[in-house]
């Protein structure tokens, strides 16, 4: 999900559900974004939390210097996963799922 730089936050719990009803797991590239709020991190971190919740994963990729500086300031932040790059953030994600997939297996108790 790449936002528009004006993107609107309360419409990402929306699209978040939309996705997480499907099992999918969600990367936001905030690439385009320069400005962000206390308030757009709080919801940031609800969704993050409801992702993992529901054994989902949720990055968000390429911020601006901007937005780092903000994100630092925040309480919270570093509760999610923010990649510098795209890639990174898939690795991320994919990792995730491999582990819940491997934690989830029932193993022979003679291993």
């Amino acid at each position: 999900m790449k936002p528009e730089a004006d993107f609107d936050f309360n419409e990402l719990s929306r699209l978040a559900e939309e996705i997480r009803q499907n099992g999918k797991s969600l990367i936001m590239d905030l690439s385009v974004i320069d400005q962000l709020t206390n308030l757009h991190l709080d919801a940031l971190v609800q969704v993050h939390n409801e992702f993992y919740q529901n054994d989902l994963s949720f990055a968000l990729c390429q911020p601006q210097e901007q937005v780092k500086t903000i994100w630092h300031a925040h309480a919270e932040a570093d509760t999610l996963n923010l990649t510098p790059t795209l890639i990174e953030a898939i690795d991320l994600v994919s990792m995730e799922g491999l582990e819940r997939e491997f934690l989830s297996e029932d193993f022979p108790e003679d291993l």
